[in-house]
């Protein structure tokens, strides 16, 4: 018995050396990327999304630009959260998804959050949390005057 838990245990501690001196990653080694969507459905002022309850804001399209010039950047998946609630997922370019502001939606400020999968060329994988606030109103007149292209928002995203 005491041979068998040599031969077991041994290996083990001679490998902890070398585990302990290894990394995961170089914060320097994220992809460097800008991330914004389009969306039909709602208006977007000063960067908040503005839908009125009882429509359906429809996330056309996830969108993705390489920072490093001649270097290509591509999401992978995208997971949809409204108030921190998991909608859905899609891996489908270009990522589009419906999100639906019932007649039962509250009033007031929400939060969309887009989590999506990064890979950019020469860079290690990166996990991207877009943060967009979002204002239920009860009217068309209930929105700010909007710009004549407030269908784009932009958000900075951390990349873990």
């Amino acid at each position: 018995m005491k041979r068998i838990l040599e031969l077991l245990v041994l290996p083990l501690l001679v490998c902890l050396p070398v585990a302990a001196l290894s990394s995961c990653s170089d914060d320097d080694d994220t992809p460097d990327v800008d991330l914004s969507i389009d969306v039909d459905g709602a208006t977007i002022v000063d960067d908040v999304v503005y839908v009125v309850r009882g429509e359906t804001m429809k996330v056309t399209s996830l969108n993705i630009s390489n920072n490093e010039q001649g270097k290509t950047a591509l999401i992978t998946s995208a997971t949809y959260f409204v108030d921190g609630f998991r909608l859905g997922s899609t891996i489908i370019p270009p990522y589009a998804f419906e999100i639906t502001f019932d007649d039962e939606a509250a009033i007031g400020d929400h939060a969309l959050e887009v989590e999506c999968a990064v890979a950019a060329e020469g860079k290690a994988l990166g996990i991207a949390v877009l943060y967009y606030p979002v204002k239920v109103v009860e009217s068309a007149s209930d929105i700010p005057a909007a710009p004549a292209s407030a269908t784009r928002a932009v958000s900075t995203a951390r990349l873990h």
